[in-house]
């Protein structure tokens, strides 16, 4: 009997630590989402940080992260929405703040050119 006994609370030992295996793992991102945010950051890092851009390498990094951000469907697992939807992120609610963004950074550059304020002349 003691045998029996000593099988069961090895049962439940091993009961145990799968469970906190699998808890544990729902409070941090898996392998394959920390990729999928991971592709996201340097999508978004290319559309802000080349948006402005005037050389030819700027400008293909800035158009390649905004189209495939743009792009519509979610078929593909490393779409643009696809990713939002896993992250649990609205797709459109980014999109609508990146051009947003986009939009503030334009009209500052516009008011700014030609160093600022310009004074009349007396």
């Amino acid at each position: 009997m003691s045998q029996d006994f000593a099988a069961l609370l090895e049962r439940d030992a091993l009961a145990s630590d799968l469970y906190r295996d699998t808890a544990k793992r729902s409070y941090y991102f898996e392998p394959e989402k920390m990729l999928l945010l991971a592709v996201l950051q340097d999508a978004l890092h290319c559309f802000r940080r080349f948006s402005a851009a005037r050389d030819r390498a700027g400008l293909k990094k800035f158009h390649e992260a905004r189209n495939w951000i743009m792009a519509p469907g979610d078929e593909w697992v490393f779409s643009f929405a696809s990713i939002c939807d896993t992250l649990g992120l609205d797709a459109q609610y980014v999109r609508r703040g990146l051009l947003a963004w986009q939009a503030r950074q334009t009209l500052r550059r516009k008011t700014t050119k030609g160093g600022g304020l310009r004074r009349r002349a007396a």
